[in-house]
């Protein structure tokens, strides 16, 4: 019995974990590091069921800027869509011009999956990129990967600067803005 215990004891408790392969994340963000990839995760409450709440996204998201969606034919309750150059409002979030990165002045694009069920839906946006932006260095445009700006050690943890923290927290709170249905609801209710 004595080493029973003696070995349940050195056997680590992460063993028993439940691991999501998240290697990394930025605390107050939505915004996590997934399989060596960026990406915006966010469940958005609704009191809506999952029928009508399909009704309800797919008016709300034709609203969006840039982004063009289509239902999964093999799930009704996900849609698939694409951000084709949507910028970040990053002067809403308190920044200024000088005082932000440059990037942040080009549109984004990304692949978008919202999957829905009852009173509630997730948005994923996932392989953010910025394309044509002009290099200084070398006069051309140039496509850059957000995974490759802001993450570090072959992307498997975070930059720890704050400038990239800072990146990433603008992105979080405007993706974050544009998919909120409740957002748009309040509005509608109190016009």
């Amino acid at each position: 019995m004595k080493k029973l215990l003696f070995f349940l004891l050195l056997t680590p408790i992460s063993l028993f974990a439940q691991t999501d392969n998240i290697q990394d994340s930025i605390p107050g963000t939505s915004i996590i590091l997934k399989n060596n990839e960026v990406i915006f995760s966010k469940v958005y409450e609704s009191e809506f069921d999952k029928d009508i709440l399909v009704e309800k996204l797919s008016v709300f998201i034709s609203g969006i800027s840039n982004l063009e969606y289509n239902f999964n034919t093999s799930n009704p309750y996900q849609l698939n869509g694409n951000l084709n150059g949507n910028t970040v409002n990053y002067r809403k979030y308190g920044g200024t011009l000088m005082g932000t990165n440059i990037l942040l002045n080009y549109p984004i694009y990304a692949n978008v999956v919202i999957q829905i069920k009852d009173n509630r839906y997730r948005v994923l946006v996932s392989n953010m990129n910025y394309k044509n932006v002009p290099n200084a260095m070398s006069h051309n445009n140039v496509d850059y990967l957000l995974d490759d700006l802001v993450t570090r050690k072959k992307r498997t943890s975070f930059r720890t600067a704050s400038e990239s923290i800072r990146v990433l927290e603008y992105i979080d709170r405007h993706l974050s803005d544009i998919f909120d249905l409740n957002v748009q609801n309040v509005i509608d209710d109190d016009f």
